[in-house]
Parts: structure tokens; sequence; C-alpha cells
């Protein structure tokens, strides 16, 4: 449970102070969240179930707000690394080469997985 209560506040407090809405317009324009978890295939998919539901509810509350982020929708792409670092990889790719365009991209969580996709990111000039 304590994993679960770091991962929300992690992500609202990710989203909360690094998106600030400076556009003014009427529109809502979505803002597109990928995350990889591990949501099968092994004994970890009961943590990535629980961090996923963490991310979900960080992410509705975020969308309630209306101090900031005013004109924005946060969506999130889920994509299941099912235990293995080469679906980790595989889903990276999937987030980075199809649309719709992410703004961020959270995860693998699985150490093994991580190692796997990080060297990637640098090619998409991602953070790491």
């Amino acid at each position: 449970m304590k994993n679960l209560l770091v991962s929300y506040v992690w992500w609202y407090i990710i989203l909360a102070t690094s998106m600030q809405s400076t556009c003014h317009a009427n529109n809502v324009t979505t803002l597109y969240l990928g995350s990889i978890y591990p949501l099968s295939h092994g004994f970890a998919s009961k943590a990535g179930k629980g961090y996923l539901q963490a991310a979900q509810m960080a992410v509705r509350d975020v969308n309630q707000r209306q101090d900031f982020l005013r004109d924005y929708k946060l969506e999130m792409v889920v994509k299941d690394s099912r235990h293995s670092s080469s679906y980790a990889v595989k889903e990276f790719f999937d987030l980075v080469s199809k649309p719709p365009q992410k703004v961020l991209i959270y995860g693998p969580v699985q150490s093994t997985n991580c190692e796997a996709v990080a060297p990637l990111a640098a090619y998409w000039n991602l953070i790491t």
C-alpha cells in the first residue's frame, strides 16, 4: 500500500508542477501520457496493476482541477511489458512511433526492463 501511495504522489507532483497551462484559448488540448507496466505474465503484475491504478488516480485528479492545466486534458496510453524485457522494448517503440504523440513516458517499472529500454530512449531525446 505504501508503494501505491508513493507512486500516486509522484505522478501527482510531476503532473501538477511540470505542465502549467499558459494557453488562454477555449479549446481543450489533449496531452497523452505513455506508460509501461507489467500487467500480466508474472508476479510483478500485482505491483504493475497498483502502479497503473495510482497513475490513473493522479491523472483523474489533475484533470478535475481548474487552477492549472485549464485548457488541457490528460489521457494515458497504457502498455503491458508482460514481465519481459523484449516486450518492454516493443511497447516502448510503439509509444514513441505510433500516434498520438506522447508528452511523457513513464516506465517500464522493472529494473531489467528499464535496462533494456533506457539506452534506446536517448535516440528520441527523452530524459531517462
